[in-house]
């Protein structure tokens, strides 16, 4: 997979992605995207009202397994 262009395409409600801001600076944590506000947000249980501005790319993880049944 490769990164996408917000100005191509955006991604499906939800959608599990990292993202680039216009400077660069990449997350290091998973983001969610909210087309209600047009919106990527961090996804962290404790903030996840946090906003991630100027988003020009994003790159959409594969799915998390699911956790250990032990």
């Amino acid at each position: 997979m490769e990164w996408i262009s917000v100005k191509d395409e955006l991604p499906e409600f939800d959608c599990m992605c990292i993202v680039c801001n216009e400077r660069g600076y990449m997350t290091d944590q998973r983001a969610l995207y909210d087309p209600r506000g047009k919106v990527f947000k961090l996804y962290d249980p404790r903030r996840y009202e946090t906003l991630l501005l100027n988003v020009t790319h994003y790159y959409i993880m594969p799915e998390m397994p699911d956790p250990p049944k032990e």
